[in-house]
């Protein structure tokens, strides 16, 4: 959502949640909580914990972000045809693919803004970003395999987040700037960017190597690094009010793998013993996250349970002895 792999405006991009206005009422409806993942490998969406019929996917599909505007539900991902993934979206479930399947290629990011639909992801060699099902290039053939995890739109200019080789890089208007802070020569990786009033923030990684116990999650904020915590990964970032929270993972012994959340900079634990956190999103001043555990208690059956976290109570959103994930969410009033 091992790590999750890196794998959040005239029209509010995010409808009737305060991020422009501040002023706005806190009278709000009962929200409506959008999450999108795999169970035992076939692409699932669940609504308000319940899983959702989605025709054009199942065992050939997969599910990575999901963004609700005026009551569509747009989901990014692929399907598979005759081997190869296909970039796909999809629009209250129906499917239009991006790529033609000569190339492998996938959108892992969805963002719509004024009518158009974003997705980031990559194709073959390549980072890129789609426009309403148009492609444009954010890197060059590469075989340190390029990747774009995020996008978001801000006052008509488009952000990615990703990554070329070990860089972390985030995009603007298809300008790559290298973000850095780091040490040493490992992996640096954005996985995820969030505008705010004009500021930019990513989330990410710097030199991780996180099943050998290396590196530390950060936020960058206009290219200024923050770390978070050593030995850990930040998946997603998303800002309320001023409050920046960042979603993740950390490692610590005796404890193994714990899902957290950032706030300001401060960890909150939700789940520990194998457990990650993939996705963020904040409605009302509550925190949504989401992710998955692994069964310990039957870890020969490969199970995980994919989790919905809410201020720290948790919500099963798959059965036991299945395997499942959760890697984005979505709140809406």
């Amino acid at each position: 959502m091992g790590r999750t792999e890196p794998e959040n405006a005239a029209y509010s991009p995010y409808p009737l949640q305060s991020i422009a206005d501040e002023t706005a009422t806190d009278a709000r409806k009962t929200p409506s909580i959008y999450v999108v993942g795999e169970e035992d490998k076939i692409a699932k969406l669940w609504v308000n914990g319940v899983a959702a019929d989605i025709p054009d996917s199942g065992l050939n599909a997969a599910f990575y972000s999901v963004f609700v505007c005026k009551d569509d539900i747009y989901i990014a991902g692929h399907v598979t045809k005759h081997g190869i993934e296909v970039a796909t979206v999809w629009k209250n479930g129906v499917a239009a693919e991006l790529t033609d399947g000569t190339r492998e290629a996938n959108a892992r990011s969805i963002f719509v803004h004024n009518g158009d639909v974003y997705a980031a992801g990559r194709e073959g060699k390549r980072a890129k970003v789609w426009k309403n099902g148009v492609a444009t290039d954010l890197t060059d053939d590469s075989d340190y395999k390029p990747y774009a995890y995020s996008v978001f739109v801000y006052n008509d200019d488009v952000y990615v987040a990703g990554k070329d080789g070990n860089r972390a890089l985030v995009w603007k208007n298809g300008v790559a700037t290298e973000l850095s802070g780091g040490y040493g020569h490992g992996e640096n990786c954005a996985t995820s960017v969030f505008v705010y009033k004009g500021d930019v923030y990513v989330s990410g990684y710097l030199n991780t190597r996180i099943m050998s116990h290396e590196g530390v999650a950060v936020v960058w904020k206009n290219g200024v690094a923050a770390m978070l915590d050593d030995n850990s990964i930040a998946n997603a970032v998303y800002v309320y009010r001023g409050d920046v929270y960042a979603a993740g993972t950390t490692f610590k012994y005796f404890y193994g793998y714990n899902a957290v959340v950032w706030k300001n900079g401060v960890a909150t634990r939700l789940s520990f013993n194998e457990a990650f956190a993939a996705s963020v999103f904040v409605y009302d001043g509550d925190v949504y996250v989401v992710g998955y555990k692994e069964d310990i208690e039957d870890r020969f059956l490969n199970s995980e349970v994919a989790k919905l976290w809410i201020n720290r109570e948790t919500t099963d959103l798959s059965p036991e002895q299945k395997y499942a994930k959760a890697v984005s969410v979505f709140v809406t009033g």
